[in-house]
């Protein structure tokens, strides 16, 4: 955590107030979660917040509005397991989509109630976990129809053949390439 966010958590008595005004206070709102939640403070004005398998990257305004400092973060969008969140006041949110892609860029403005932000974190979690698990399950699926597809075609084939030796050994054959096998193992 900076030590500017530091300071601020540690000189901001918790009076009720549970609105997040900037983006220093954000850093430190986000240093307080307990939801099993690792925080990182690479530079000013740039943190990333990562639970389980995502990883939010919150980028202050002045980060955004400046096009070789986000180079580094265009290079990574459409990694299913980054999040990247812009955060800045109503004002600088409504012209988001002249610095990057809003699509690949969530917005969160400031002010921002904690329950909000805990609850925006939250539901962008699960969505991406969602997605993830779904891109993973595909994967799966589509190698399982692989799979079938050829041990059917292997099925034609051997229903194709009448003589019993040319058979087994076309089941050899088969089995030895299904299994990456020599002839001994599969004996």
């Amino acid at each position: 955590m900076s030590s500017q966010a530091r300071d601020t958590l540690n000189t901001q008595p918790d009076t009720g107030v549970d609105q997040i005004q900037d983006f220093i206070e954000l850093t430190a709102v986000c240093g307080q979660l307990q939801e099993g939640f690792q925080i990182d403070v690479p530079d000013d004005g740039i943190f990333s917040l990562k639970a389980d398998e995502v990883t939010f990257i919150f980028l202050d305004s002045k980060i955004w509005h400046d096009s070789h400092r986000m180079r580094p973060f265009l290079a990574k969008v459409g990694e299913p397991d980054l999040i990247f969140i812009c955060i800045g006041s109503d004002e600088e949110i409504e012209n988001l989509s002249n610095f990057v892609d809003p699509m690949s860029f969530r917005p969160i403005s400031l002010p921002i109630r904690k329950r909000q932000l805990r609850n925006a974190i939250a539901n962008v979690q699960r969505l991406q976990s969602l997605a993830i698990n779904a891109g993973k399950a595909s994967a799966t699926v589509n190698e399982t129809n692989e799979n079938v597809k050829y041990v059917l075609q292997v099925s034609r084939e051997l229903n194709g053949i009448r003589d019993s030796k040319k058979l087994l050994s076309l089941i050899l054959q088969k089995a030895r390439q299904i299994t990456n096998a020599d002839a001994g193992s599969i004996y």
